[in-house]
């Protein structure tokens, strides 16, 4: 199972560090999380700012790379819409 496992994350890794160093898409978001000392993580605006957060990394990261508008980019994009109501939803039941 593990060695299965390890060709997937092989075969994953241009999608997860666009084919550079193996943990590079997670060292990505620990160094993003690390700014943010008081963010509520553990509430359901922190989920969906956090989750926004990675939405624009794929996004920024596609710029970087000159891709082309793709359809996994379209729903990042949309994504963004959904958590930004979703958080506005949150900070109204919070008045």
């Amino acid at each position: 199972m593990l060695l299965r496992d390890l060709s997937h994350h092989s075969r994953r890794n241009r999608g997860y560090a666009g084919g550079g160093r193996p943990l590079g898409n997670f060292e990505r978001v620990a160094k993003m999380m690390s700014s943010f000392k008081k963010f509520p993580y553990n509430t359901p605006k922190g989920v969906a700012a956090f989750l926004m957060l990675k939405q624009l990394d794929s996004i920024f990261w596609d710029w970087e790379q000159r891709r082309p508008l793709n359809p996994r980019r379209e729903e990042h994009e949309q994504d963004l819409t959904v958590y930004s109501v979703i958080i506005r939803c949150a900070e109204m039941e919070e008045k």
